[in-house]
């Protein structure tokens, strides 16, 4: 039987692989609630939405 999950060391690894992209994505602003919002809010790997 496998050992538990080291879900630290998977979310550390994610992070690190994703990291690099951080601020290419875009709001998908073909979804009606989130177009009239500012992109910077929505930006993978903000810890405190921006106003």
């Amino acid at each position: 039987m496998p050992g538990p999950l080291d879900l630290q060391s998977i979310v550390d690894d994610i992070h690190h692989e994703l990291s690099p992209r951080l601020g290419e994505g875009k709001v998908a602003d073909y979804i009606p609630q989130l177009a009239p919002r500012r992109s910077q809010a929505f930006r993978h790997g903000d810890r405190h939405r921006r106003r």
